[in-house]
């Protein structure tokens, strides 16, 4: 069977505040089944969740002490190492009394996951949001599992001709422009960057009524992609402001900064975390409930054109599909991914 997701590369588990003290958190990623715990000294810890003596899933047990308890017998397992620590009834631990463990980072209010091989785990190559902390900036990060291949979501995230078709009530504007916005596509080092520029062109619905626009706009959206995130950078200001790489002093841009934590969860499913950062309103408690309240809006949007398209896709597997020239950057990262995964293929083989 063909590798559907890299396993070599880090991907949001979790935020940081849905994992808690005393707590176990269970989700599949990349197939695995995974209990997201806290340590004694309050570190996020991951291991599989999978008693070693009977197979219950550890996440229906406790944990106490920074060991995880199993509901069934009640043997532990530290949470650190995933060895065995206790077994009620008995002094002798078997060594095969264990349970894998992945790296963890907590970076940037995400929990950060390594499901490959654990020697290659670098915490300098995983992804920073800055601004998920950076004072003077509002967001509100969420989680959604979708019915979709993971690919998918990035193709949406990456070919944003389709906001003023889906989006017409929320982010929305002219479809037209949409379709015929000026696109320019690199590659990076480790990912694709898509830009997208529209002049003089009508802002959607959200922009008007959080940003009070009142005419023509100048609008613009940089995509960045490597696998398991998409950053889109996107702002807009009144036309003829300057635009994105020479915006004028002083001129008012609803800058906002979207995080997509792309991170697999089986072959037919994927976890979706998102928060969308703004400077605009972010002292103001009720303006960013509706800013996120709008957003989410969007996105559920989205989450419906996404699971209908791969329902379609699998109900009639095979059928041809034509690529147009707004597909280049999701073309491009499909590209990547497709390298990497082939390359982990091969070390593996190697290997064994």
């Amino acid at each position: 069977m063909d590798p559907y997701c890299l396993k070599n590369t880090w991907y949001v588990a979790a935020w940081t505040d849905e994992v808690l003290d005393n707590a176990l958190l269970a989700r599949t990623i990349c197939d695995e089944p995974v209990a997201l715990m806290r340590d004694a000294n309050g570190i996020a810890r991951a291991l599989e969740d999978r008693c070693a003596h009977r197979g219950l899933p550890l996440s229906q047990g406790q944990v106490i002490n920074g060991q995880v308890r199993c509901r069934y017998h009640g043997a532990e397992f530290d949470g650190c190492t995933g060895k065995c620590s206790r077994i009620p009834g008995q002094a002798t631990i078997p060594a095969a009394a264990k349970v894998r463990t992945y790296p963890v980072v907590e970076q940037d209010r995400a929990v950060w996951i390594w499901m490959g091989d654990p020697e290659r785990a670098d915490p300098s190559g995983i992804p920073r949001f800055e601004l998920h902390r950076e004072p003077g900036w509002a967001c509100r990060p969420t989680h959604q599992l979708i019915r979709a291949d993971h690919q998918l979501i990035s193709d949406n995230l990456m070919d944003l001709t389709h906001v003023g078709f889906v989006h017409v009530g929320t982010l929305g504007g002219d479809p037209e422009h949409h379709a015929n916005a000026n696109l320019k596509v690199d590659r990076m080092p480790h990912g694709v960057r898509v830009t997208r520029i529209m002049q003089d062109t009508v802002p959607g619905p959200f922009h008007v009524r959080q940003g009070g626009f009142k005419g023509k706009v100048d609008r613009w959206q940089i995509i960045e992609y490597r696998p398991g995130v998409v950053y889109i950078d996107s702002g807009m200001t009144d036309a003829g402001q300057g635009g994105p790489f020479e915006l004028r002093d002083g001129v008012f841009n609803l800058r906002k900064v979207l995080y997509n934590g792309i991170t697999p969860e089986t072959a037919h499913s994927a976890h979706y975390f998102w928060s969308m950062a703004h400077q605009v309103g972010a002292d103001r408690p009720e303006y960013v409930e509706g800013f996120f309240r709008e957003v989410a809006a969007t996105f559920a949007e989205d989450l419906d054109i996404i699971e209908a398209q791969y329902q379609r896709r699998r109900d009639l597997p095979g059928r041809p599909m034509f690529d147009r020239v707004s597909d280049a950057g999701g073309i491009q990262s499909r590209r990547l991914l497709a390298r990497l995964m082939a390359e982990e293929q091969e070390v593996s083989r190697n290997v064994a």
